[in-house]
Formats: C-alpha cells, structure tokens, sequence
C-alpha cells in the first residue's frame, strides 16, 4: 500500500473514533476508491454512513464487503444488523445463517439468529439458537429474557418463568425490571391478574423510567379482561410517555377500531406502514406508484393488493364496490 494511503487510512479511522463522520465518510470513499477490493475499507465506509443513517449507502457497502470475500465474518454480521434496523427479517435470517456457518462458537451470532426468527414467527425454529447462546454464554441475561419470551409465545408457560426467575437469580439490576415486566405479561395471558399486576409494580419499584412499558401492559391486561374503556386510557398514559413508540401506536390503533372508533382508528392504523413487520411483507412488493391517500380517483386506476391474512383480504373485499363508485363516506385519513 502507498505511503499516502496508509496515512490516509490512519487519518480515517482516527476520525472514525473522533465521531467526526462526515469527514471520516470523505476519507474512508477515497480509500475505496483507490482500493476497491479492500474489504475492510468497505466495512468501515459502510459502519460510518450507516451511523450517518444513510442506510442504502451502507447495505451496498456491507455487500461488497461479502462480494470481495464472502468468509469475513463482519461483513454478515454488520449486513445483517442492518437488515434487522430495516425490518427486513427474512432476507436477515440468511445473511445470521451464513454468519453463524462461518462463527458457530460465538454466542451473538446464535442469539441474532435466534431473534430474527422469533420476530418473523418462527419461536420453535429459534429455541435451538437460543439454547446453543445460552450454552455458550450462560449467565446472559438479554438472552434469558428473549428465549423466555419465545417459550412464552409457545404456550410454554412453565418453561418461560423459569427463564424469567433465572435472570432474578443472577441479579443483574439493569436487567430486573424488564424480567418483571416480561412475568407481568405471562401472568396476565394465563389469566393470574393480581400477580401480573403485582409484577408490574415491580418494575416501578426498579425503574420509574419504564412507566411507559407499564402502562401498555396494564391496557393489554385490561383487554384479556374485557375492560376495554379502562385498557384505551392506560393506552393513552402509555403514549403520552412513548409518543414516537410506532408499536404501541398501531396497538392503540387496533383497539380504537375494536372500539368501533373506525375514522380515528383507520387515521392512526396508517402507522403500521413504518413498523417492521409491515415493512418487512411489503420489501417484497416493488411499486414505484404512491400510496393512495383515500382522495378522489377521478378515473385514476386504483391497485388492490393482499397486505394482510386471507381472513382480513376476504372481510375488506367486500368495499371494493365502494372504492369503484368513490362512495367511502369519508376518506382513510378522516379529513
């Protein structure tokens, strides 16, 4: 390498390490372009225009990271922590799978795998990941926290608590409240109230900063109870405290349409289009046409697509008529 691309390098990553990212984006793009196949110029390029949350720029990077030498572990690993932060699971679950061939003794690769296929659905496909981290880190308790909640969503309820109670056990205060608040909604799904509620003032107890989190738990208990009027005001408190809080959004969302609040509720459930898991469906679908915003067609053509389940794809078709005539009776952002 020449003199002054060493010096260059250095000047980088020493910018890099300044958070100085602009000007280290400047450096590292001068070393890749003088080095196309220097792999670990793409790794770093890309890490800095990711945290510059120039996400495209930084998925090309990582690519090419895995083009110029596809047994570089990082290269997958950034690739697909990024594929995660764009909600984009299933092309994640790959990218983890490749990284965990090439590292399999490393507890982060099992457990990011293990999590991608837990949010995509798959609980019984991830306990084995979970499981082989767990092995080859046992004292981690994100980790407990995480494949107690898989057990959980697997009706292993028993099997959940004890992983919840282990990590009381290890007693990692940072980790405390949130085993808490994940016992407070097992007890609530398997209908023990007094102790969900019990647990929830746990968390209070630990962290007053999780407020938020608590009151969406008490507006879900609220709902298995059938105190839906009770569980639309904790959901209220909730998002007073987590505004921007996209989940708990298109939760409340649902729960004003359960409400039969439908002009508030459809305005409100247009969030799900910047949660994961809609984005992760729709990266799928490549239309370069707008989203209709529920104006007029005036003899536009409009495009009707399976967004959801064949239950909801099959009650919704039935307003198709109504799109074609333009009689809505009002339109999908309540104006």
């Amino acid at each position: 390498m020449q003199a002054s691309l060493i010096k260059l390098r250095r000047k980088a990553e020493a910018l890099f390490q300044q958070n100085r990212l602009v000007e280290a984006k400047a450096a590292f793009r001068k070393i890749c372009k003088a080095m196309p196949k220097d792999a670990e110029a793409w790794l770093n390029f890309g890490a800095v225009v990711g945290l510059l949350g120039e996400f495209p720029e930084a998925e090309a990077a990582f690519r090419r990271v895995i083009e110029i030498n596809p047994h570089l572990p990082q290269g997958y690993f950034n690739l697909g922590k990024l594929l995660v932060l764009l909600g984009r699971m299933h092309e994640a679950e790959a990218c983890w799978r490749t990284y965990v061939g090439i590292e399999p003794a490393l507890p982060e690769g099992q457990y990011q795998l293990a999590k991608v296929l837990k949010n995509i659905g798959r609980f019984a496909d991830a306990l084995p990941f979970y499981r082989e981290a767990l092995r080859l880190n046992p004292g981690a308790a994100e980790v407990l926290l995480d494949y107690g909640e898989a057990l959980q969503l697997l009706g292993h309820f028993d099997e959940a608590e004890a992983a919840y109670r282990q990590v009381l056990a290890l007693n990692p205060a940072s980790s405390d409240a949130n085993a808490y608040l994940k016992l407070a909604h097992l007890y609530g799904m398997s209908h023990r109230f007094e102790q969900s509620a019990e647990a929830l003032q746990q968390v209070l107890r630990l962290d007053l900063g999780m407020k938020g989190a608590v009151s969406r738990q008490f507006a879900t208990t609220a709902v298995w109870q059938g105190k839906f009027q009770e569980a639309l005001a904790h959901y209220d408190e909730a998002l007073g405290l987590q505004p921007e809080n996209i989940e708990l959004r298109w939760e409340r969302s649902l729960h004003l349409l359960r409400l039969g609040r439908y002009q508030e509720g459809w305005r409100e459930y247009e969030i799900r289009t910047r949660y994961w898991k809609w984005l992760d469906v729709m990266h799928f679908y490549k239309f370069a046409q707008p989203r209709w915003d529920g104006s007029p067609l005036e003899g536009r053509t409009l495009l009707v697509y399976a967004e959801q389940g064949f239950g909801d794809n099959i009650q919704f078709s039935r307003y198709l008529p109504l799109i074609s005539r333009g009689d809505l009776g009002f339109d999908v952002h309540g104006d």
